[in-house]
């Protein structure tokens, strides 16, 4: 499965990790791409205590996608770009402006 990640502040103020899209499958015609947004929480991790809360869903991106960029700016997450199927169309690209 190919996925991106990133880090930032919840609105506690603690560090969390986010797995997002990504794909699985290596034949491009028969790959599943996906829209999940997983969190977690890495302050217990940072601090020598791993915490057993595990991974929690997040709101889904607005399209499916892999191979995108990904950034924080002002704990805001921008994500852009991307493919999110077979061909070389502008069906098989994500695109949001």
């Amino acid at each position: 499965m190919m996925h991106e990640s990133c880090f930032f502040k919840n609105k506690d103020g603690e560090t969390c990790m986010l797995i997002m899209g990504g794909k699985v499958g290596e034949i491009p015609s028969k790959c599943e791409y996906s829209n999940s947004v997983l969190s977690f929480n890495m302050t217990s991790v940072l601090n020598g205590s791993p915490s057993a809360s595990g991974w929690k869903p997040m709101a889904p991106m607005l399209c499916k996608r892999s191979n995108f960029a990904v950034t924080v700016v002002d704990n805001m997450v921008y994500v852009y770009g991307g493919i999110m199927g077979k061909g070389t169309d502008s069906n098989s690209h994500c695109q949001m402006f």
